[in-house]
């Protein structure tokens, strides 16, 4: 499985605004961002996408629109709801723990950019959240795929 679909943590556990750490999708066909919020807090908390072109070179936010899917309240459905496409989604302001995915498409980056990170910005202390990277389709398929960070 993890030669065709590599996983990356892209934030640790943490409160406040968190970057994650830059991935390179040269070595993909998809990306998929995976994010996870316990809000105990109504502070709303935005998540942003920035691309570069290298390991945080070139850093600007994403211009083209995204798939988004968000689950609101993971606690009681296991549903997600796709959201309008955007360059970013901020959560709304109810309690619960949440989950929002990003699909990412490495070639409508642009020519020059293969690198990407998510960001959180900062809502509260009280709100908890967690991010990992999916790399569906690896180009070269190998037992160990090479490394993307």
């Amino acid at each position: 499985m993890v030669y065709k679909n590599k996983v990356v943590q892209a934030i640790a556990y943490g409160a406040g605004a968190a970057d994650g750490d830059w991935i390179n999708t040269k070595y993909c066909k998809k990306l998929w961002i995976l994010v996870g919020m316990y809000q105990a807090n109504a502070a709303i908390p935005t998540i942003t996408i920035e691309k570069g072109t290298g390991d945080g070179v070139g850093a600007t936010a994403i211009t083209s629109s995204i798939r988004i899917w968000s689950n609101l309240s993971t606690a009681t459905s296991d549903t997600f709801v796709a959201r309008t496409p955007a360059v970013s989604y901020a959560l709304d302001a109810g309690t619960a723990n949440k989950a929002v995915v990003f699909e990412i498409d490495p070639e409508g980056l642009g020519e020059t950019y293969s690198w990407v990170r998510v960001r959180v910005s900062a809502s509260n202390a009280a709100n908890i959240c967690h991010a990992y990277y999916q790399l569906d389709g690896m180009r070269y398929a190998q037992e160990i795929p090479p490394s993307t960070i």
